[in-house]
């Protein structure tokens, strides 16, 4: 394996194992991510924390990415790797990673399903502070108020393109959209990006970018620098996919969700917002 490749982290390649499979298997959870199958044949077993030694070699092999929990799987030899709301394999060296679902061929459980609530939990409970957001590299528009929603999109993504059609039906919500282009997964979408935050109008040149239609080169004096920051402020908190939501109370959704969800999600968190401000 190339050492760049190796040094850029786990959601590297899983973007490109999903790339490769995009064809075969259908897309989980409205989000730009994939992932390959593998059979396997081995008795559910409780979970149990690998030695301390694979633990430590594995996150020495994966520098680049954060990894929340390092786990025994039911296969001998291969370890459960939990980020965020994602699970991968590896060998105990880091060597060999795999991305999918392993079944138990006797019982016909989907033994990575059974994983994915519990690192799905952990994920919904974390909270980022709003004020964090990269704030003034967002493409900002909807109702001015107490509710908002920051949506990080990239101009190439199936799912992202279907919650921009719906986004305009938010009642009172303002909304900052943040380019958060996968290139591993839409090799244009960085181009695509800068093309848009260059442009005079954003917001309509995200809507053209999200059609496929073209847009003008940015001009070289344009500084697209805010793109870079937002591609770091996800990666520092685990945004492996898009889109991916945060709400103004700080709660995070991954993938998309049709407007009658979406607009109770936000509600939810405006009302919480609403009551503790209240009770203060």
């Amino acid at each position: 394996m190339k050492t760049g490749l190796w040094r850029a982290g786990i959601n590297t390649m899983m973007a490109r194992a999903w790339r490769a499979a995009a064809m075969a298997i259908p897309q989980r959870a409205g989000m730009a991510i994939a992932g390959v199958w593998l059979v396997a044949s081995m008795a559910a077993h409780a979970a149990q924390d690998a030695p301390e030694d694979v633990q430590r070699a594995l996150r020495a092999a994966y520098p680049g990415t954060h990894i929340d929990s390092i786990q025994v799987s039911e296969i001998p030899g291969l370890y459960e790797l939990r980020m965020g709301s994602n699970i991968a394999y590896s060998a105990a060296e880091g060597r060999y990673l795999l991305v999918g679902h392993i079944f138990d061929t006797r019982t016909g459980q989907d033994l990575t399903q059974a994983r994915l609530p519990a690192a799905s939990a952990a994920n919904a409970a974390r909270r980022i502070e709003w004020q964090s957001l990269p704030l003034d590299a967002a493409i900002r528009w909807g109702a001015p108020g107490p509710a908002k929603l920051a949506v990080f999109t990239d101009p190439d993504c199936p799912y992202c393109r279907k919650l921009r059609d719906i986004l305009p039906g938010l009642k009172g919500v303002e909304i900052h959209e943040f380019l958060y282009p996968l290139a591993e997964l839409h090799p244009q979408a960085i181009a695509k990006s800068r093309a848009v935050w260059c442009s005079p109008d954003r917001a309509t040149a995200l809507d053209k970018a999200m059609k496929d239609q073209r847009l003008p080169p940015p001009a070289k004096a344009c500084d697209a620098g805010a793109i870079d920051r937002v591609i770091a402020f996800g990666k520092a908190n685990n945004f492996y996919g898009t889109p991916t939501l945060v709400r103004g109370d700080g709660a995070v959704l991954a993938g998309y969700r049709p407007l009658e969800q979406l607009q109770a999600w936000i509600d939810a968190g405006s009302n919480k917002t609403h009551k503790a401000k209240t009770d203060d």
